[in-house]
């Protein structure tokens, strides 16, 4: 079985779209993970935890579920204690300066099965993304070979034409849709 398994949602998620899909895929790819952390740092408003973890909350292998808090000092025990994660969409640039203040480390990443990110929650862990906010491509953390784009539409291919996408594997998501890579950047089936 993979160690880390990255699934990549491209947004809508709380609008339904691909939800179900989403998490029964997720959990048949690493039926092992039990206990979830689902962090909103990319929003300033985290209350939007508690509306995915009742999206979540019936998942039949799931015995804990925790929601990390704003404090970053308890997000992180929290997550240190779960072995999958769930990063909501948001801010891309308020999410990446919180990740960088967490102990977001190989050790982290090695203990983890399956990390889940929703737009932000997506972009942020690839090394350059689209920011659909910002209408320009930055940088991510650098812990994925790959380049995404959230709330892909074709517009957006217009854009990015010029732009040289070669360097790392392109991956465009539209709302509702997902991919699941490991560390490498490859597709997990």
């Amino acid at each position: 079985m993979l160690k880390c398994i990255f699934g990549l949602h491209g947004g809508g998620l709380l609008e339904g779209q691909g939800v179900k899909e989403f998490f029964d895929r997720a959990f048949h790819l690493q039926p092992q993970v039990s206990r979830l952390a689902v962090s909103a740092h990319a929003r300033k408003d985290p209350a939007i935890a508690q509306k995915i973890t009742e999206l979540v909350a019936d998942t039949p292998y799931l015995e804990k579920l925790s929601i990390c808090p704003s404090d970053i000092g308890e997000a992180e025990r929290v997550l240190r204690d779960a072995d999958g994660a769930l990063f909501l969409g948001g801010s891309e640039e308020l999410l990446r300066e919180r990740l960088r203040t967490l102990l977001i480390d190989e050790i982290w990443l090695s203990s983890m099965s399956l990390i889940l990110g929703v737009s932000a929650g997506a972009n942020v862990w690839s090394t350059r993304f689209y920011s659909n906010d910002r209408a320009r491509i930055e940088d991510g953390l650098e812990v994925l070979p790959v380049f995404t784009v959230c709330h892909h539409h074709d517009e957006i291919d217009e854009v990015l034409k010029e732009q040289r996408l070669d360097r790392e594997r392109y991956i465009p998501l539209k709302e509702g849709e997902s991919v699941f890579i490991d560390l490498h950047g490859r597709n997990v089936n």
